[in-house]
This record gives C-alpha cells, structure tokens and sequence, in this order.
C-alpha cells in the first residue's frame, strides 16, 4: 500500500472539517495522473484541527470512503510518500497545496498552475427519507461574511416549515436565541448530523463542511446553497455547478 504522507503543513495547517473532503478530492486528481487507484490519504490526528467536529469528520470519510488511512491502522508494510509541494497554487504561501485554489469549477480563480475537477465521493448507505435538514451558519469566526442573518434563517424555516417532510431538523453546534423554529426541532450532534444529511431529502447550508459533504454524497439530497457574494469564491460545495442550486446573498 502507498498512501501520501499529510503533514500539518502540506495544505495550508491542520485541516478543517471541509479540508478533509477537499483532500479526499486531490486524493482522485492524483490518483488519476498515476494510475495508482489504491493511493490513500495518511492523514494522522496532528494533521487536523482540534476541534471534535473535525476528528468526527476524519473518521466518518476513513469508514465510507477508500481514501484514508490513520495511526491506528498497520502501516508496517506500506509506503509512506512524501508529495512534493507545485509552488503557485496559493497566492500567497510557495511550500503549500492549497486545496480549494486548484479546483477547477471556482467563482474566482487564484491561480494557474493546474486544476482539478471535482471527482471525490462519499459513500450513502442510508435509505433516503422525507426529511430536510437546514444546517444554519451563524458564527463563522474567520471570513465572518460567510454568516447567516437571523432574519435570513427565520425566513428559511418558515418557508420550508410546512407538512411535505416527515422530519425537520435544524443542525447546529448550539441552541439560536430568537428563533421560532416551528416544527423543526435541533440536532447538535455532528456525527448524528451527517448521517442526518445523508438520509435527508433536502438539504439547506452555508459555506461549511457540512455542505461540502452534502455535496459529495452519492445519492446526494437535494441541495440549496446559501452562500455571501462576498466570500472566497473558492470554496463553493463539489458539483456545485450540476449537483443543488447555489443562492447567493
């Protein structure tokens, strides 16, 4: 077995919730110009952000995917690469891939080095129901324009709080003072949220990792994007172009 060795650095920092589906996405990029089809991901702990979230999502993509391996499984016998970094695929910082610059379905294009097309899939084994999932983004602490108003999600939920779904959920970390949530109730668990987001029949996000793995789901809800016109423009979902419908605000 060969897997690439994801050192804290090769892609900007640890990674967050996100990055680790954007990496899984270069894993195909790569995968295919080497016609190595068996190449994985080493993405240890130190490689991630802290955050639980973040470790919760590492491991949903090692157990429905083929792309990771971690420090608990036996890589005695494999070889550990060590990917030599293109300088210019970040702007800014030469020794660094940065994962959302290279994709080639972007609003604004950082760079021209070389681009990937979206090609990474999450495996779904949940039957889909008649469920909506709204995953608000409400306290983004960097690239802060990327935040839902209150009265953008109070008018979400009431547009979409009718009686054509068995279930509504609202998933985020915490309770949001001021919302009438009507008949949706809240899940702040992350793990139960993303197995949420795979059974659901729609699904409504910001610019978060839930969103990113909404859409890169096989059998993939349907998705509406609410994204600021004043972000990135980067770090839309995967497929976006084919795959839900983008809103911008």
């Amino acid at each position: 077995m060969k897997a690439i060795n994801v050192y804290p650095r090769l892609f900007g920092g640890p990674m967050r919730a996100g990055d680790c589906i954007a990496a899984c996405n270069f894993l195909e990029y790569l995968r295919n110009i080497t016609n190595e089809s068996n190449l994985k991901l080493y993405i240890p702990l130190q490689s991630i952000q802290p955050s639980e979230h973040c470790r919760i999502m590492r491991n949903y993509l090692k157990s429905h995917t083929d792309y990771i391996i971690t420090e608990e499984d036996n890589f005695v016998d494999g070889e550990l690469l060590q990917l030599q970094v293109t300088p210019g695929t970040d702007p800014t910082y030469s020794d660094i891939y940065n994962l959302w610059n290279i994709r080639e379905d972007v609003l604004t294009p950082k760079q021209n080095v070389f681009t990937i097309p979206d090609a990474v899939k999450i495996r779904n084994d949940n039957p889909i129901k008649r469920k909506i999932v709204i995953a608000p983004l409400m306290d983004a602490d960097y690239n802060f324009e990327r935040n839902w108003s209150l009265e953008k999600l109070q008018y979400i939920l009431g547009y979409y709080g009718n009686n054509e779904y068995d279930e509504y959920i609202i998933a985020s970390k915490n309770v949001i003072p001021g919302l009438n949530i009507f008949d949706f109730v809240y899940s702040h668990d992350y793990k139960i949220n993303l197995d949420h987001i795979a059974e659901c029949s729609t699904y409504i996000g910001g610019d978060t990792g839930l969103s990113h793995f909404a859409g890169a789901l096989v059998n993939r809800p349907d998705c509406l994007f609410d994204y600021s016109k004043d972000t990135y423009g980067t770090t839309n979902p995967f497929y976006w172009k084919s795959k839900g419908e983008m809103i911008y605000y």
